[in-house]
């Protein structure tokens, strides 16, 4: 059951892959890159309603969730520049490009995170759990959604966000979150992170500076967050 269970996650996210590239495919004007994330988000929640995988109902301690997400997303939002400090090591600093905050954006971090976390945490980590303990349920899906980022310079703080995510979803059974703080990274980082402070910093004390401030900055957030929500939930189970 166990193998079965981890090719019914690569099957289901190589057809999420498949679906989604086509989708942009046929959708290539910039002005409708909306339309890509939300048929996924549709076709997700398709799946859940086959399944029953997920539980939509908030849990208790609500307040300090929301709390302690969004200051985990705001902490990976930081430790997102560990892809500028890679890109400038490995001479690809002219590929990068600085974002700045518009409506397309926002709109895109708030679609794609929910069709996401729908997908990755929501379904693949609840085909995992019932075969695996919480290392390989959470690990399994956060592998799969650094993989199919593709981006070499994004893979480890991909990999880092997907871990995270799946660790609330899986001590708490709230989808809301991993939704939650993905928003805030995708959002943070986007438009303000990258698009201010990085360029703030990288021109006062050079950019590979400016990344490796950040990094610690994130790590020092999520270090904090950890040893909550460890004391409050993790201890609990």
């Amino acid at each position: 059951m166990k193998i079965l269970s981890i090719l019914r996650c690569i099957g289901l996210a190589l057809l999420w892959y498949i679906l989604l590239r086509t989708v942009a495919a046929c959708f290539q004007n910039a002005n409708l890159t909306l339309i890509s994330p939300l048929i996924m988000g549709l076709i997700a929640l398709y799946i859940n309603r086959k399944t029953g995988y997920i539980n939509f109902t908030p849990e208790k301690y609500t307040r300090l969730l929301i709390t302690l997400s969004i200051l985990a997303g705001i902490g990976l939002s930081f430790f997102n520049a560990v892809s500028m400090a890679q890109l400038i090591l490995n001479g690809g600093w002219e590929t990068i490009e600085v974002s700045y905050s518009n409506p397309l954006i926002i709109i895109l971090s708030i679609i794609g995170a929910i069709a996401e976390e729908i997908f990755f945490r929501g379904i693949l980590q609840n085909i995992c759990r019932p075969h695996f303990g919480a290392g390989f349920a959470i690990i399994i899906p956060a592998a799969l959604f650094m993989v199919f980022h593709f981006a070499p310079e994004r893979m480890l703080h991909t990999f880092v966000g997907g871990l995270l995510f799946g660790y609330f979803y899986y001590y708490t059974g709230n989808i809301y979150t991993c939704i939650i703080m993905h928003i805030m990274t995708n959002f943070m980082w986007a438009p303000w992170l990258n698009g201010y402070l990085f360029a703030f910093i990288g021109l006062k004390t050079g950019f590979l500076a400016a990344s490796g401030t950040m990094v610690i900055i994130g790590l020092f957030i999520l270090v904090f967050v950890k040893i909550i929500f460890d004391k409050k939930f993790v201890k609990q189970n």
